[in-house]
């Protein structure tokens, strides 16, 4: 048994190598550009979307990480509000150039891909989003028009707890509903019908929920030292807690524990009806496939978080919650054998 162990770990770390060496020759430089992005900026998502099994959809999905981390980034790496809107612009101008260009005007697409040339992960984006049979664009650029919203650009900018969850519905969901989309539209034919696409987005819509919950409490700390704070109103009064508190990073504060608690619970509400839904198996509900259920393999890190947060008693300021957790591509692969 710990031979079989220590033979799958080391497959693994093989994996890990082969899909982030820059010489690798079955990846383009700019595959190898958004895979590094993901293992550097969101380790979790990258060990994770590994597993995906088909090929497209993995290259699409480190692709839209990659974009969903250069998103999450623009607001601390710009001084203000307006240059803040430069950069999403930017982005924004780059999915509608994708969006407009004919799937038959092989000039355009040259034209438009040596403009991107010194732009990897738009120019990655171009290739994965573009073709005869393009996605839905509502989708990305909702990843776009949630963050660029003035409203969220502020440092307290949530008023209630369902605000908040419009907006992981908003900048977390919709990433996987565009995968599944993608899922749909490379399955076999009698897999694309309207039950079984309302299952995964069903699915999609729990699981991306409390991937955006944790998130935002994993982002409590980053936030505090930039003087920002995501925890809703309606928390903070039911816990009697208030933003002051929590940018001052106040571990030993009963009430700012009680509030982690509220938005974790909820977190781990949504976790587990979304882990119901994957393996249901209902008269009336369509049974959801494997390669579709490791779209969803992000769901290990956040109940192996949630855990853990729980474990220190909500301190979310807790210098252990914030380690890499070493196990966790094991456990990502088993479960992959038994889902």
């Amino acid at each position: 048994m710990m031979k079989n162990v220590l033979y799958q770990t080391e497959s693994l770390i093989s994996k890990i190598s082969f899909f982030t060496n820059s010489t690798n020759q079955r990846l383009s430089p700019t595959e190898v550009h958004c895979i590094n992005v993901v293992k550097k900026f969101d380790y979790e998502n990258f060990v994770a979307t590994l597993f995906i099994s088909d090929e497209e959809i993995r290259r699409t999905a480190f692709a839209l990480r990659a974009f969903n981390v250069e998103l999450a980034q623009i607001r601390d790496i710009t001084r203000t509000n307006e240059l803040a809107q430069i950069r999403f612009q930017f982005w924004q101008d780059v999915i509608d150039e994708i969006y407009s260009i004919s799937s038959t005007s092989q000039v355009t697409d040259n034209e438009t891909l040596m403009k991107y040339r010194n732009f990897p992960l738009a120019f990655e984006l171009f290739k994965v989003l573009s073709g005869s049979e393009k996605l839905s664009k509502h989708w990305i650029s909702k990843l776009i028009q949630i963050r660029r919203d003035p409203k969220y650009l502020g440092e307290y900018p949530f008023q209630t707890l369902n605000e908040l969850e419009k907006y992981c519905e908003a900048s977390t969901v919709s990433l996987y509903y565009f995968l599944n989309e993608k899922s749909i539209q490379l399955s076999n034919e009698g897999q694309k019908n309207a039950g079984y696409r309302i299952a995964l987005d069903h699915v999609a819509n729990h699981l991306g929920k409390a991937q955006g919950l944790t998130n935002i409490l994993r982002g409590i700390v980053h936030n505090a030292k930039n003087r920002r704070c995501y925890i809703p109103n309606d928390i903070l009064m039911k816990s009697k807690c208030s933003h002051e508190a929590f940018l001052q990073c106040q571990q030993d504060n009963d009430s700012l524990r009680e509030a982690i608690y509220l938005i974790a619970s909820n977190a781990k509400g949504h976790l587990e009806h979304g882990q119901k839904l994957l393996v249901s198996n209902g008269n009336e509900t369509p049974k959801i496939q494997k390669s579709d259920r490791l779209i969803f393999l992000p769901m290990m890190a956040i109940q192996a978080y949630l855990h853990d947060l729980q474990r220190v008693q909500f301190n979310v300021f807790d210098s252990w919650l914030y380690r890499r957790r070493g196990s966790l591509p094991l456990k990502m692969w088993w479960k992959c054998k038994i889902f």
